[in-house]
């Protein structure tokens, strides 16, 4: 169109409005073409490419929508609702530990084997504090021989269960001379035993 003036484009393009609106009059003077198709989509395994048919009209998906729809809503919210409201109650009202196997409180107070716990006696002298602890035995036996043992050698002696005076689970008799009101008492009669002592302050 470059080569053209003025008027020659104008005529060329009048001629192409007067085609367009000749194309619609025919088409306006045309009846529609009806067709007996279901209503409903089908399938055609060998078309290539989708075909009026297997379109659903708009309207018709709209009704269709529209109508199942209200409905869907509410029994999925009423759905949810129940599920929340369940939950909430079992949360609040049931106990979940009870579903897991039960500890024993011994099994809770076991320490590991490498923490070492302090020995603490029960022991009460009133104003004596020290006592020589001299030797332990399993047989109560024992311990009282060695306990006369020292008396006719001159000391105050006796003897005492591990378990029913400490914290300790050791099931032994512990000789014992004393009880001392200080520590350097305590250890004059100590130094005067042939066997080996120990201290204990209480």
């Amino acid at each position: 169109m470059e080569h053209y003036d003025n008027e020659q484009r104008l005529r060329i393009l009048q001629e192409r409005l007067g085609q367009i609106k000749n194309k619609q009059e025919v088409r306006q003077e045309q009846p529609p073409r009806v067709e007996n198709t279901p209503t409903y989509p089908t399938y055609n395994p060998k078309a290539t490419q989708s075909s009026d048919e297997d379109v659903i009209p708009a309207e018709e998906e709209k009704e269709k929508k529209s109508s199942g729809f209200p409905s869907k809503t509410f029994i999925r919210l009423l759905i949810f609702g129940f599920l929340v409201g369940g939950g909430y109650y079992l949360y609040t009202n049931f106990d979940f530990n009870s579903l897991l196997p039960e500890k024993s409180k011994i099994s809770e107070q076991i320490l590991p084997e490498d923490v070492v716990v302090p020995l603490q006696y029960s022991l009460d002298f009133g104003a004596a504090k020290y006592i020589v602890i001299l030797s332990s035995f399993e047989e109560e036996s024992l311990a009282k021989t060695l306990v006369e043992e020292k008396i006719t050698e001159g000391y105050t002696a006796n003897y005492f269960f591990l378990p029913s005076v400490s914290n300790s689970n050791e099931q032994v008799y512990r000789v014992y001379l004393g009880p001392y009101f200080s520590e350097s008492q305590a250890k004059q009669w100590a130094s005067r035993l042939e066997d080996e002592s120990e201290v204990l302050n209480l």
